[in-house]
């Protein structure tokens, strides 16, 4: 009677689970790199990054909901070094020794440090990276972030006549190489005898273009730029 109650166990065993559901099957490579401060140059500890891989063809906004995500949460965490290191996964099992293969990886450092803003990194796995055709998984990928910390700003001064109308914007797109706090206020309004100026928080950037828009009604567009390269740095722009 043992015998069968134990034959009867392993049966139940084998037909109870589904092979490799679930299982990540990854490549012997992996994308790496340290997270430094902009200004100091000085590691950043403890970020927690975590990992989604993806299936999606057609990049990651345009191609229509993806039939497989997987997110690996805390896959790397910034050691004393400020260094990360996730693996490239090339494909997860869907059940019954199927897979399905991935295409993307898209990394996500977590914005929980107050004093740093860290935007998404996007990489696709099998595409050429160069014009030798290797493709990305085939080997160690490094991508290094330098961070921007929330006092990384100067002030740009923008002059004009008092008797204009001015507004201005800037488009100031962050990276995952090198994410910022995408901010630009107006401080303050200075007005003087023959013109004022506008005292503006910038981030710190080198030919940051700002659209000035003079007396809208005429179309009056000016194409101006600055660069602030050190913290609490004030530069003038004009268009008197």
């Amino acid at each position: 009677m043992k015998r069968i109650i134990l034959i009867l166990s392993v049966v139940l065993f084998f037909f109870s689970c589904k092979d490799n559901e679930g299982e990540i099957v990854y490549y012997d490579t992996c994308i790496y790199g340290n997270i430094t401060d902009y200004t100091t140059g000085k590691p950043i500890v403890g970020v927690v990054l975590d990992v989604e891989y993806n299936d999606e063809y057609q990049g990651m906004s345009f191609g229509g909901s993806s039939t497989e995500r997987v997110t690996v949460y805390a896959a790397s965490t910034t050691d004393m070094n400020g260094y990360y290191s996730i693996p490239i996964a090339k494909k997860v099992g869907a059940g019954a020794n199927s897979y399905i293969d991935f295409e993307n990886i898209v990394i996500k450092p977590r914005n929980t440090n107050s004093a740093y803003n860290f935007s998404q990194g996007f990489f696709s796995i099998n595409r050429p990276v160069d014009t030798s055709s290797t493709l990305f998984y085939e080997k160690d990928r490094r991508s290094d972030i330098t961070a921007k910390a929330r006092n990384d700003y100067g002030f740009v001064k923008l002059y004009y006549d008092k008797k204009d109308t001015v507004r201005y914007t800037s488009y100031m797109p962050g990276s995952f190489h090198y994410p910022y706090f995408n901010e630009m206020i107006t401080l303050d309004t200075i007005e003087e005898q023959d013109f004022n100026y506008y005292i503006i928080k910038a981030p710190l950037l080198i030919n940051q273009q700002i659209n000035v828009f003079k007396n809208s009604y005429r179309g009056e567009t000016f194409f101006l730029h600055y660069t602030l390269i050190n913290r609490m740095d004030t530069t003038t722009i004009s268009i008197l």
